[in-house]
């Protein structure tokens, strides 16, 4: 199905076109992992810790890696961040 016509019947979905492929066997069809850091502030006064931010916030991205579903390669993306493999 097209990203057009995905849209159309679920119009919420931010669903973007990629440039991404696997290097090995060139299919469009994977799981991509973006990793940041995430963290918890915490504050502690007088012996007593009281959470400050919240849950999980996200940090910095690490890295992009790629899986191929079609052929199981693995690899790390040249761009940083997930956006990078965005058509706009």
């Amino acid at each position: 199905m097209k990203v057009t016509e995905v849209k159309k019947y679920i119009p919420q979905l931010d669903i973007k076109k990629s440039k991404a492929k696997c290097p090995k066997c060139r299919s469009n069809n994977l799981l991509i992992l973006e990793k940041s850091i995430h963290y918890q502030e915490w504050e502690q006064i007088d012996g007593l810790i009281d959470h400050v931010e919240g849950y999980m916030n996200s940090g910095d991205v690490i890295g992009t890696w790629g899986t191929c579903k079609s052929c199981g390669h693995s690899w790390i993306f040249k761009s940083l961040q997930i956006t990078g493999l965005f058509i706009e």
